[in-house]
C-alpha cells in the first residue's frame, strides 16, 4: 500500500526593522567642550485615559517598495490601517494542524480538508497563502483534476474567496483565498487530494510540512 502525508504546520512571521538616524551637534560652556554626540534611537509608548500614541525618534521614510519577487513595507512606524482608520487586525485560525490521507490506492483518490478561519478589519482585506513546503510530495497534478488510477498530488479550495476552486498545485506562495474588504470569521476549505497509478512505488510513506500565512492586503 501506499501510505501520504502526515503533520501540517501554521506560522505567521513578523519582522521590524529599525533604522538609527544620527544626530550631530557642538555643545560648549566656560568649562567644556563637547564636539559631537550621537542620538541613535528614541521614542516609546504614551497614553492616556483617551488616547494611545507609539512614537519613535528618527523615522526613516515609510512606504511599500515592491518587485516580482518581494515586498518591503519600510519604516519602524508602517502599520496596516483599517477602515475606521485605526491599526488593522488579523487572525487566522485552523480547524486541523495535522491531515493523514491515509493508504493510497490505484481505485480511489484520497483526501483530506482542513478550514482556515480569518478575520481582519482592514479595508484592503486578506491573502491566505501556502508560504512554505517541507518535504517531498508525489507528482503534481497537471490537468487540473487529481484523477483515481493516476500519480497526482494538489489542493483545492472552496469558500467565499476562494482564489481557484479546482486541483491546483501545492507549492510555496500559492494564493489560496484573498478578499478585497474586511471579513468576519470568514472560511476557506482547503483540501489536499492524491492518488496513485498501477506503476507507482509501494511501500513509501511521505510527509510534508505546509506553512499557511494570512496577511492584510497593502
Amino acid at each position: 500500500m501506499f501510505k501520504k502525508f502526515g503533520k501540517f504546520t501554521f506560522l505567521i512571521f513578523g519582522v521590524l526593522l529599525l533604522y538609527p538616524i544620527i544626530s550631530l551637534a557642538d555643545m560648549s560652556s566656560s568649562t567644556y567642550r563637547i564636539y559631537a554626540d550621537v542620538i541613535s534611537i528614541g521614542g516609546g509608548t504614551f497614553s492616556s485615559s483617551t488616547y494611545s500614541l507609539n512614537g519613535t525618534l528618527g523615522e526613516p521614510t515609510i512606504g511599500i517598495i515592491t518587485s516580482s519577487t518581494y515586498e518591503i513595507k519600510g519604516g519602524f512606524q508602517y502599520v496596516e490601517i483599517s477602515e475606521d482608520g485605526d491599526t488593522a487586525t488579523i487572525s487566522l485560525d485552523m480547524s486541523s494542524s495535522t491531515l493523514n490521507l491515509g493508504d493510497l490506492s490505484t481505485s480511489t483518490v484520497s483526501q483530506a480538508t482542513t478550514t482556515a478561519t480569518i478575520t481582519t478589519d482592514s479595508g484592503t482585506g486578506f491573502t491566505l497563502t501556502i508560504s512554505e513546503v517541507d518535504g517531498v510530495g508525489l507528482d503534481a497534478v497537471g490537468d487540473g483534476t487529481v484523477t483515481a488510477g493516476s500519480e497526482e498530488y494538489g489542493v483545492a479550495v472552496t469558500g467565499t474567496y476562494a482564489y481557484f476552486l479546482d486541483n491546483d498545485l501545492s507549492v510555496e506562495n500559492r494564493t489560496l483565498a484573498q478578499s478585497s474588504g474586511i471579513v468576519t470569521a470568514d472560511e476557506t476549505d482547503v483540501t489536499f487530494k492524491a492518488s496513485i497509478s498501477s506503476t507507482s512505488t509501494l511501500g513509501v510513506t511521505y510527509t510534508q510540512t505546509i506553512t499557511f500565512t494570512a496577511s492584510v492586503n497593502p
